[in-house]
C-alpha cells in the first residue's frame, strides 16, 4: 500500500516547518543568553566603577548588598 502523494508532502512540510522552528528557537535562546552575560557583566562593571570611588568600609556594605540583588535576581530568572 503506497501513500499518497499529497501525504507524503504533507509529511515533508511539517518536517521542515518544525526543524526551522527549533533552529530560530535555540538561536533565540542563545541570544537572551548572551544578553544577559551581557547585561551582568555591565552590572558589576557599574559596582566596580562606583566602589572605587567610596570609603572602604562603605565599599564593602555597598558591593554585598549589590552582590546579593545580583544573585537573588539570577535565582528568579533560573526558577521562571
Amino acid at each position: 500500500m503506497t501513500i499518497p502523494m499529497r501525504h507524503r508532502n504533507l509529511t515533508w512540510r511539517v518536517r521542515e516547518a518544525s526543524t526551522r522552528v527549533r533552529e530560530n528557537h535555540e538561536k533565540q535562546r542563545a541570544i537572551v543568553h548572551a544578553q544577559n552575560r551581557k547585561q551582568l557583566q555591565f552590572e558589576r562593571d557599574g559596582i566596580r566603577s562606583h566602589i572605587q570611588y567610596m570609603a572602604p568600609g562603605v565599599r564593602r556594605v555597598f558591593l554585598a548588598a549589590r552582590l546579593e540583588h545580583i544573585k537573588n535576581i539570577l535565582k528568579e530568572k533560573a526558577t521562571a
